[in-house]
């Protein structure tokens, strides 16, 4: 991401969505909270050098268990304990940092989004969508 952040800059967007991390947690050489650290820097530099006005950070997702042959380099269960990890660390980040809120949004299989998971993204998305129509975003 950071190598394409002059097109987010030309772009001159009111609200960035990310949906980040997964591929950084397959590499074993670093840990979940390097990445939670890298994502931090990134959205410094989005808010405070690139003018974003907002940035929603969303949660990284299990993987399913497959009983058939996968793509993925590594275990679903060694990757899911890393989804956690890095999920726990950028809610902490989050909340220390007063960019936002974190929320656990997994239902109890820890695979799935919750009811409440789902409502909040749907109306994130939603009300980002309708607020950058209207122009009715704050600028920071």
């Amino acid at each position: 991401m950071m190598r394409h952040l002059e097109v987010v800059s030309d772009f001159s967007p009111d609200i960035l969505v990310l949906i980040i991390g997964t591929i950084d947690i397959y590499n074993s050489d670093v840990t979940p909270e390097s990445v939670a650290r890298d994502i931090e820097n990134l959205i410094d530099t989005l808010l405070f050098v690139i003018g974003v006005g907002k940035v929603i950070v969303l949660q990284v997702l299990h993987r399913q268990v497959s009983l058939s042959h996968t793509r993925y380099p590594v275990g679903v269960d060694w990757f899911n304990a890393r989804v956690d990890d890095l999920n726990s660390h950028l809610i902490e980040m989050l909340n220390r940092t007063g960019h936002g809120h974190g929320q656990q949004n997994f239902a109890d299989d820890d695979c799935h989004l919750s009811s409440a998971g789902k409502l909040r993204l749907i109306t994130n998305v939603r009300a980002a969508v309708v607020a950058a129509q209207k122009g009715s975003i704050c600028h920071s």
